[in-house]
């Protein structure tokens, strides 16, 4: 069973589902050490006989704590993926992923310690928004597609989330002149057009030179 809760609203999912189901023997698994004690202690706020384990507990106080809830002295067991490992008890009714797991692996082998010994249990995870890209990574890992579920009488704030979708590949828009650039035409320089145009075959100005010969008809006429 998958549950989309917000985060703040899990442990209202959590004590409902106590009060509502048959739940004799549960073992709750959260991520941190902090996380799995502050589940604890709310648990008994409300009147639920629990214990946390983990690895900040010596190996006395888990073996005391695991004995306890062997003997069903308490109805609840929260415990860590490290500390619960090697963790060999039957009869457990359901397995609570109060937390989604970070890496698929964990997912599976806390869902494993249902139904040992032929016996049956169920397993439930909570999945917030900010744990929907966990959930997904272990219905990859796993090869199916977990199904959300409503809990009867517990409203959700939260809406179930939608299926991710496949990556379109878009072809990146390219314009032409990207490719192709265009040729510029370069524009033949025009001559500079100036006062004293020279004669393409003498290259002396014709201004100077008409100059020139005014002044020696000049000088000629003043000779004779």
């Amino acid at each position: 069973y998958v549950y989309a809760v917000e985060k703040p609203a899990k442990m209202d999912l959590l004590l409902h589902l106590l009060k509502e189901k048959q739940m004799y023997s549960v073992l709750i698994f959260s991520r941190t050490k902090h996380g799995a004690d502050k589940i604890s202690r709310r648990l008994k706020a409300a009147g639920v006989l629990s214990v946390s384990i983990h690895s900040d507990r010596t190996q006395k106080q888990r073996q005391h704590a695991l004995d306890s809830f062997k003997r069903g002295k308490y109805q609840v067991l929260v415990a860590t993926d490290i500390a619960a490992r090697g963790i060999d008890v039957e009869g457990i009714s359901h397995v609570i992923n109060y937390d989604v797991p970070a890496y698929p692996e964990d997912y599976v082998h806390r869902i494993g310690r249902t139904g040992r010994a032929a016996a049956t249990g169920d397993a439930l995870t909570f999945v917030s928004q900010d744990e929907d890209k966990h959930l997904h990574m272990i219905e990859k890992f796993i090869g199916r597609k977990l199904k959300f579920e409503n809990c009867a009488g517990f409203t959700s704030t939260r809406p179930q989330p939608a299926p991710p979708q496949p990556a379109e590949k878009h072809r990146p828009r390219v314009s032409g002149n990207q490719y192709f650039s265009k040729k510029k035409t370069i524009k033949p320089k025009q001559p500079t057009s100036t006062s004293t145009n020279r004669d393409s075959s003498s290259g002396v100005s014709i201004h100077a030179s008409h100059k020139q010969r005014q002044r020696r008809a000049k000088r000629r006429q003043f000779q004779r």
